[in-house]
């Protein structure tokens, strides 16, 4: 697989974590997967740091910086969190590089647990992964997103927004993801005129419309996580970077 990850500098600390996740169980015993890292606000001294700290890995993590000025103002993460539109345009622009690839997006919060294979084996199976979040699209999704979306299940559970993966040679799963990254570049749709952390979930919440749409399309089964924060190989939630702080 190709995992794709990134930060700013307030996830510094739970970066090196997440990539220290990634070489105990992805690398050191087995060349099993690939990594992404993408620098979305680190400092120049973080960034050279990190790269010098992983160099001997480097067959398997490649660094890339985010290009704000090809995209709107209000990507900035320093504004808004930037909506957390780059996320879809990060997955987007690498599945345009690897369109035979299964590419995974992981949050720099998440730690792997084991090697991802069962995880693998869901995506070559089923074509889309992201496990279950709390509340559901009515809760958690602004009326401006779901009216622009036309959704009428708004029923159904949210998805986790810290890892979605996606099969890119199932043709379903490819559409979902251009049109996950088109709407991403909305704003009207991503983080309309009133949204916020308090209502809204930006790019998780226009992930889990869509993903549905295709699931009830297309009967492709779906990751059900009994446990809020382990799911299939991985755990969510691990930032440590407030802690250091202190």
């Amino acid at each position: 697989m190709l995992i794709l990850t990134g930060a700013s500098d307030n996830h510094y600390s739970s970066l090196l974590n997440f990539i220290d996740s990634f070489l105990l169980y992805c690398i050191k015993p087995l060349k099993l997967h690939k990594l992404i890292v993408y620098n979305l606000g680190l400092t120049k001294e973080n960034w050279q740091n990190l790269q010098l700290k992983y160099k001997e890995y480097n067959s398997s993590i490649k660094y890339k910086i985010f290009d704000y000025s090809k995209y709107p103002e209000w990507f900035n993460i320093n504004i808004e969190a930037g909506q957390y539109a780059w996320k879809p345009t990060i997955i987007y622009n690498e599945y345009l590089k690897n369109k035979n690839s299964i590419i995974l997006w992981m949050d720099s919060g998440n730690l792997i647990t084991d090697n991802l294979m069962n995880l693998q084996k869901f995506l070559l199976d089923n074509g889309v992964f992201s496990g279950i979040s709390s509340g559901n699209i009515e809760t958690w999704t602004y009326p401006d997103t779901i009216n622009y979306l036309k959704c009428t299940w708004t029923d159904k559970e949210n998805r986790n927004g810290a890892c979605i993966g996606f099969n890119i040679k199932k043709k379903f799963a490819k559409d979902l993801l251009v049109e996950f990254y088109n709407y991403s570049q909305i704003k009207e749709c991503i983080a309309p005129e009133g949204s916020n952390r308090s209502n809204h979930r930006q790019d998780q919440a226009v992930f889990t419309i869509l993903f549905y749409k295709y699931m009830m399309k297309y009967n492709f089964n779906q990751y059900n996580n009994t446990h809020s924060k382990i799911h299939l190989g991985y755990s969510i939630h691990n930032d440590i970077d407030s802690i250091v702080q202190k």
